[in-house]
């Protein structure tokens, strides 16, 4: 009866428990170490989509200020027609008054430039 019962002796010996013992460690290694760039995947890959989302946010950003540039510049252009355009408009106004008056004097109306003299 006593030849039935399983004792220590029968199975895997002791050596064999330090073979699983480094099997089942390598395993774990193993595993933590997937966990470890699977995390780090997902970090850069988070890393990556703001990195993006702050490169459009720039891009938007600079366009706007493009845009109110342009627009700046567009109204001082605009701005030194309308004063040129005034300039001729008042010029035109007094110059034929000027132009009448002289050409009763006997005048001409055109300044003459200064020549200069030659040594």
């Amino acid at each position: 009866n006593e030849a039935s019962f399983p004792c220590s002796s029968a199975g895997a010996g002791s050596g064999e428990f330090h073979v699983y013992r480094h099997l089942r460690r390598r395993e774990y290694q193993r595993q933590d170490y997937m966990d470890a760039m699977a995390e780090k995947q997902k970090l850069d890959a988070e890393f990556q989509k703001r990195l993006e989302k702050n490169k459009i946010a720039a891009e938007e950003q600079t366009a706007k200020r493009r845009k109110k540039r342009q627009k700046l510049k567009e109204k001082k252009l605009l701005a030194k027609k309308m004063k040129l355009e005034q300039k001729k408009q008042k010029e035109g106004e007094w110059y034929p008054l000027l132009l009448g008056c002289s050409l009763s004097l006997g005048v001409d109306p055109r300044p003459e430039l200064p020549r200069s003299r030659k040594a």
